[in-house]
């Protein structure tokens, strides 16, 4: 995909492989820029539908994504991130009704989406209304072969 935008993108998500499979969660961040960036110690966080914030995953020092490429952070249970060839990994999820950021290492707000209804989630604009089910991603759209990105999760995202 091409983009106007110039900072990383929260790309897709997915919070479920179906049953028994909740912790099949990932997080896949874009570099839609000509170079590429590191990423050494930035942050991944969320927000759950009360409101707890809590980390992810920091990115270890190294961490860095391509021009044009993709980082990805899934959950280590059952071997979850290794089958994906995830960049990093934890024992973090994500579920419904919540919502996440990705921090630089300084604490700049770089990019959010929130999907569902929480209460004070991390979100651009108004969240995504719906919750992801079963292997369904909530991923940007692309318009003319752009990603979009309106800062509105709403207009945003749809699922696959």
């Amino acid at each position: 995909p091409t983009s106007s935008v110039s900072h990383l993108l929260i790309a897709e998500i997915q919070i479920t492989g179906g049953t028994g499979l909740a912790s099949n969660d990932y997080i896949k961040i874009y570099n839609p820029a000509s170079e590429a960036q590191d990423i050494s110690r930035w942050k991944l966080r969320k927000r759950t539908k009360s409101g707890t914030e809590s980390s992810i995953r920091v990115f270890p020092d190294g961490s860095r994504i391509e021009a044009n490429g993709y980082f990805l952070w899934a959950n280590s249970d059952d071997g979850f991130s290794f089958s994906l060839g995830a960049n990093v990994s934890s024992t973090q999820d994500i579920a419904a009704d919540n919502s996440i950021a990705l921090f630089k290492s300084d604490g700049t707000l770089l990019d959010a989406l929130a999907w569902g209804s929480s209460t004070t989630p991390f979100v651009e604009g108004a969240a995504f209304p719906e919750n992801p089910g079963a292997l369904q991603k909530l991923g940007r759209k692309l318009t003319n072969g752009s990603i979009k990105d309106t800062d509105v999760n709403a207009e945003d995202f749809e699922l696959r």
